[in-house]
């Protein structure tokens, strides 16, 4: 007979007979296969751990052990501002998609300019977040190689509410290309 005493905050199957904060989800690794034991964004050991056990120090991959006030199970801190891979596989990484303000857990949450108005040549509008900046920049040639972008303006302080504004030189070109940028406010 072997006594292993008491599991808490585990994510193992079957369920141990006793403890606290164990789970049997699947713990949604980034490529278990290939070895990278990561937490996806829709991982359930996000945030389901216990402070007073967690390790002092850095995660394994050196990041800061609790990220969102409560450290999660396993070996890494899942955190959206650092991570470098897609959770939802809509093409954007997390951290990217975390500094834009989207779900990183839903491939429809998406940034882009939500209108061009063709009655006024160059009206832009899109949302933004509160602790963004924004910038706007132009090509008159898109599919350039290499691809020119000029700035519109930009240090647009995110405010929760849509921006909209004019590119004043809109008139004068009749096809031109428009991307916004966000980058976290200093």
């Amino acid at each position: 007979n072997y006594s292993f005493g008491t599991n808490n905050y585990t994510c193992t199957t079957p369920l141990p007979g006793s403890g606290t904060g164990n789970i049997t989800n699947a713990p949604a690794f980034v490529n278990a296969a290939g070895g990278d034991y990561r937490l996806l964004a829709t991982s359930p050991g996000i945030d389901a751990g216990n402070n007073a056990d967690a390790p002092s120090g850095p995660d394994l991959a050196g990041h800061p052990r609790v990220a969102n006030g409560i450290v999660d199970m396993g070996a890494y801190e899942y955190d959206a501002f650092l991570a470098d891979y897609d959770s939802d596989g809509d093409g954007q990484v997390d951290r990217d998609e975390a500094v834009a303000g989207t779900d990183v857990t839903d491939e429809t949450s998406f940034f882009a300019i939500s209108e061009l108005e063709t009655a006024t040549p160059g009206e832009l509008r899109f949302g933004t977040v509160l602790g963004r900046v924004y910038g706007v920049e132009r090509s008159d040639a898109l599919g350039a190689v290499p691809q020119v972008w000029v700035s519109v303006t930009n240090g647009i302080p995110g405010t929760g509410a849509a921006v909209e504004l004019v590119d004043p030189d809109a008139v004068n070109v009749p096809h031109r290309s428009y991307r916004a940028t966000v980058r976290l406010a200093p």
